[in-house]
């Protein structure tokens, strides 16, 4: 019996799901941009909100705006963390800047962390010099 419980303790404290895990704000901000590939950008987008407060209308709202920025022509060349600010323990705001060909784009991601996961809670998206 004793033995039963240490095994059962060991696979609760060891294998744990993934879902329990906090993944940082940064991590999760730039799995994403480096996810944008041509082809398969708005499954990026999805991946990223798919475990996020980001309502469903707002989803397709960044796909569409993501179709009409990132055309399948464009080259990214990179991106670079513009901006980092803690707004309170509980709300983190990232601005990146993400490098085309032809101009910059500006990604603002806003995270929430309400219990122990930080989780997207906007993401805006600026074509705009106002950076």
């Amino acid at each position: 019996m004793k033995l039963a419980k240490i095994i059962f303790l060991c696979a609760f404290c060891f294998c744990r799901p993934a879902l329990a895990e906090e993944v940082a704000p940064k991590t999760q901000a730039e799995n994403l941009l480096k996810a944008l590939k041509p082809g398969e950008m708005e499954l990026a987008v999805e991946k990223f909100a798919d475990r996020s407060l980001i309502k469903p209308e707002f989803v397709d709202q960044i796909k569409s705006q993501v179709r009409t920025l990132l055309p399948s022509d464009k080259k990214i060349l990179g991106y670079e963390l513009l901006g980092e600010q803690n707004v309170g323990t509980s709300v983190k705001r990232l601005t990146y800047l993400l490098k085309t060909n032809d101009q910059p784009l500006s990604w603002t991601f806003t995270f929430y962390k309400p219990g122990a996961v930080w989780l997207p809670l906007r993401l805006v998206l600026a074509d705009d010099y106002s950076l």
